[in-house]
């Protein structure tokens, strides 16, 4: 009998692994009711992701994606980008605490471009440097939906918070950028600029 009620599954600090995630993908294909999953530290490696990216491709219902503190790395990223790319209804995805540093991060940007849904993605602590931010800062000026971006706890420089603070000027839907502890950002504590005669705080809180 196929499930017709459930909308959220918190599995985690369950120990969750690759072999899990392949049963739970299977039934994630014909589920048609999960709005919400969260995997959030667990022992989910690329393979596991690669079983969960392809359910995610077809879901019709699934907007709330966490797998924080597992260990996606980039390849895992890759997979979870593809899915994201061909997904209609995503609108959160929390990658932090895994290192999918700036390779998983272009990839990532390439899914942002091509969905028009996300609206907040947290990628805190996830090793991306000033090549991930700026893959970021690209697909951010071409967003229409995403109004919160995490990346703190990175290696985010100067020359990312710059190509950054670019997007901003030129998007009009996002609400706050947070790169709290990004130590070689700069020195400003807040930026505060006008989009569409809104203000968008645009955290820079730094050590």
């Amino acid at each position: 009998m196929r499930n017709t009620s459930l909308t959220e599954m918190n599995l985690n600090r369950n120990r969750v692994g690759d072999k899990a995630c392949v049963v739970l993908a299977k039934a994630l294909k014909i589920n048609q009711t999960l709005k919400k999953i969260s995997f959030y530290w667990n022992y989910v490696y690329p393979n596991g992701c690669k079983a969960l990216a392809e359910a995610i491709a077809m879901s019709k219902t699934l907007t709330s994606l966490d797998l924080a503190y597992n260990f996606v790395a980039a390849e895992g990223c890759k997979a979870l980008a593809e899915a994201i790319k061909m997904n209609t209804v995503l609108t959160s995805v929390d990658l932090s605490g895994n290192f999918i540093g700036d390779e998983g991060c272009t990839a990532l940007a390439e899914a942002m471009e091509m969905n028009t849904n996300l609206k907040k993605i947290d990628l805190t602590c996830t090793k991306i440097g000033d090549e991930g931010a700026t893959a970021i800062a690209n697909a951010i000026k071409f967003s229409r939906s995403l109004s919160d971006m995490k990346l703190s706890e990175n290696r985010v420089t100067a020359e990312g918070c710059k190509a950054l603070a670019d997007a901003i000027q030129i998007n009009k839907s996002l609400l706050r950028i947070d790169l709290e502890s990004d130590r070689q950002c700069g020195s400003f504590r807040t930026v505060v600029v006008h989009l569409s005669n809104v203000a968008l705080r645009l955290r820079l809180e730094l050590w």
